[in-house]
Protein backbone atom coordinates (compact mmCIF):
# COMPACT_ATOMS: atom_id res chain seq x y z
CA UNK A 1 0.00 0.00 0.00
CA UNK A 2 1.10 3.58 -0.84
CA UNK A 3 0.96 6.07 1.84
CA UNK A 4 1.05 9.74 1.13
CA UNK A 5 1.94 12.56 3.32
CA UNK A 6 0.55 16.46 3.00
CA UNK A 7 3.18 18.19 0.76
CA UNK A 8 3.41 22.13 1.93
CA UNK A 9 4.73 24.43 -1.21
CA UNK A 10 6.70 28.04 -0.32
CA UNK A 11 7.08 29.47 -3.20
CA UNK A 12 10.51 31.13 -4.12
CA UNK A 13 10.18 34.92 -4.18
CA UNK A 14 12.81 35.06 -7.33
CA UNK A 15 13.26 32.96 -10.42
CA UNK A 16 16.75 32.37 -12.03
CA UNK A 17 15.19 30.73 -15.05
CA UNK A 18 16.48 33.54 -17.36
CA UNK A 19 20.13 32.99 -16.25
CA UNK A 20 19.84 29.62 -18.01
CA UNK A 21 21.54 28.78 -20.95
CA UNK A 22 19.84 25.43 -22.46
CA UNK A 23 23.43 25.52 -24.67
CA UNK A 24 25.58 25.30 -21.92
CA UNK A 25 24.35 23.61 -18.90
CA UNK A 26 27.21 21.69 -16.69
CA UNK A 27 26.30 19.30 -14.69
CA UNK A 28 26.78 20.40 -11.06
CA UNK A 29 26.56 23.82 -11.78
CA UNK A 30 22.99 24.20 -12.53
CA UNK A 31 20.26 24.04 -9.20
CA UNK A 32 16.35 24.35 -9.23
CA UNK A 33 15.07 27.23 -7.40
CA UNK A 34 13.05 25.22 -5.06
CA UNK A 35 14.06 21.77 -3.41
CA UNK A 36 12.43 19.32 -1.01
CA UNK A 37 12.84 19.01 2.49
CA UNK A 38 11.72 16.23 4.69
CA UNK A 39 12.44 14.82 8.25
CA UNK A 40 13.14 11.17 9.06
CA UNK A 41 12.11 11.21 12.57
CA UNK A 42 12.17 7.10 14.55
CA UNK A 43 11.89 5.52 11.48
CA UNK A 44 8.99 7.23 9.71
CA UNK A 45 8.83 9.98 7.29
CA UNK A 46 7.43 13.43 8.71
CA UNK A 47 5.55 15.73 6.80
CA UNK A 48 7.32 17.17 3.46
CA UNK A 49 7.45 20.51 1.96
CA UNK A 50 9.06 22.18 -1.15
CA UNK A 51 10.93 25.57 0.08
CA UNK A 52 13.47 28.00 -1.89
CA UNK A 53 16.47 26.50 -2.86
CA UNK A 54 19.25 27.38 -0.06
CA UNK A 55 21.47 26.19 2.78
CA UNK A 56 21.36 22.92 4.82
CA UNK A 57 21.22 22.50 8.43
CA UNK A 58 22.80 19.75 9.53
CA UNK A 59 24.32 18.80 13.10
CA UNK A 60 28.04 18.69 13.37
CA UNK A 61 27.52 15.33 14.52
CA UNK A 62 26.31 14.39 11.49
CA UNK A 63 28.53 11.10 10.55
CA UNK A 64 29.17 11.87 7.36
CA UNK A 65 31.07 14.96 8.38
CA UNK A 66 33.18 12.13 9.87
CA UNK A 67 35.15 10.48 7.17
CA UNK A 68 37.87 9.99 8.80
CA UNK A 69 36.71 7.78 11.31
Amino acid sequence: MLATLALDIQPATTSRIAELDPNNMVFGQLFADHMLAAEYVNGAWQSARIVPYGPLQISPATSALHYGQ
